[in-house]
């Protein structure tokens, strides 16, 4: 069972990382702790410009960014309404989904340590057609 505390960690790998552009307006003093982190993945990006997170537990694959320790779920709303999610919504009509992922310690490390569970938003492969995405960045195995 997860604390509660853990409801509110978040994985960014944009514009919501620590000096993004998004950063002064959804995060300052809004975040009561940040570390850099990975998760399993990929980063692709649509014509629009946005970057979109892919995960899979067997994709081997890295994607770097930071876990924010939102200060409450006020925030986290705050984020799903940016990242177009809304969990009442069929997810086709989402912008990008918000899941858990498993997030590691971001070092040169073959075997990270893994550091805990956090919400990450997320892309499908229906809506990477759709943005006309590309791979951009993902750090292979070591």
């Amino acid at each position: 069972m997860r604390a509660p505390t853990d409801d509110l960690h978040v994985f960014v790998y944009g514009s919501l990382m620590p000096g993004g552009s998004y950063w002064a307006r959804y995060c300052a003093g809004k975040v009561t702790a940040q570390q850099r982190a990975r998760v399993h993945g990929r980063i692709f990006c649509g014509h629009d410009g946005y970057l979109a997170l892919t995960t899979a537990i067997d994709d081997l694959r890295w994607v770097p960014g930071w876990v924010l320790t939102l200060r409450d779920e006020s925030v986290l709303r705050d984020f799903d309404q940016l990242e177009d999610f809304d969990a009442g919504r069929a997810p086709e009509q989402n912008d990008y989904q918000r899941v858990r992922v498993n997030y590691f310690a971001d070092d040169d490390s073959p075997a990270p340590t893994a550091l805990g569970e956090a919400w990450a938003y997320v892309t499908t492969e229906t809506q990477l057609a759709r943005a006309g995405a590309m791979e951009i960045f993902a750090v292979p195995p070591t």
